[in-house]
């Protein structure tokens, strides 16, 4: 193949446009002390091309070989971005962590589709640097809608174990560029069930409380329309 073949082969490459995502999840393991992640991407159609990477992978993390899919690499060894050598409509990453107790390294993808969070044996409280609300079951970015969180649920084949697995839906906006990684505390599932029992506990005493001050005030209306009846009937 001739050199200008081949420059013309390459720059019809780098100008293809890139493979329009749907969604991605991303749910990692805990094994041992690390965390095993499997990544299922669902493209609008099938595809193939590059798809670059929201963050670098960090050195603690190990690409897992995938048949078709292959890690691009920066000047500095790490994982920046991801070519799909055939069309793919939906496939799935693996990469092996080696964990960390602040921060949380998923192969987040540089788009701007919804991407949800999961781990199994382990739970993450994110940073308030990445700007997640924190609800009950869940920590969401503020623009996401519950209809966005039910679509990639339901993407995903319901791929959600409940309460205990606290997902994170997110996008790769500028606050998680800026944060340089998804920043938080990682610990033990144990902690999130406790955590959970603990925001039901204080959830039931403030409903209790409310319950009894309601029972109070109607205690004393009671009495007191008891009073104007009594009055009523005294003065005829």
């Amino acid at each position: 193949m001739s050199p200008l073949v081949l420059i013309t082969l390459i720059g019809a490459a780098l100008a293809a446009p890139a493979p329009r995502v749907l969604g991605a999840a991303h749910h990692g393991e805990r094994v041992g002390e690390d965390l095993e992640w499997t990544t299922t991407v669902v493209l609008a159609e099938p595809s193939d091309g590059r798809l670059e990477l929201a963050l670098p992978l960090p050195e603690r993390v190990t690409w897992v070989p995938v048949e078709g899919i292959s890690p691009v690499l920066d000047l500095q060894g790490q994982v920046v971005a991801v070519d799909l050598l055939i069309p793919h409509k939906r496939f799935s990453l693996k990469v092996h962590e080696r964990s960390d107790a602040h921060t949380i390294a998923p192969p987040l993808l540089d788009t701007d589709a919804v991407q949800r969070v999961t781990l199994s044996g382990a739970w993450f409280q994110a940073d308030p640097v990445l700007g997640l609300q924190k609800h009950l079951a869940y920590q969401a970015h503020p623009d996401i809608e519950g209809a966005q969180r039910r679509a990639i649920d339901r993407m995903m084949n319901g791929s959600r174990s409940g309460l205990e697995d606290q997902p994170l839906y997110l996008m790769a906006d500028a606050r998680v560029r800026t944060a340089g990684a998804l920043r938080g505390e990682l610990r033990p599932a144990g902690a999130r069930s406790q955590a959970v029992a603990i925001a039901t506990a204080g959830t039931f005493a403030v409903v209790l409380a409310l319950l009894f001050g309601l029972a109070r005030v109607l205690e004393r209306v009671a009495r007191r329309e008891k009073v104007d009846a009594y009055i009523r009937s005294e003065l005829g």
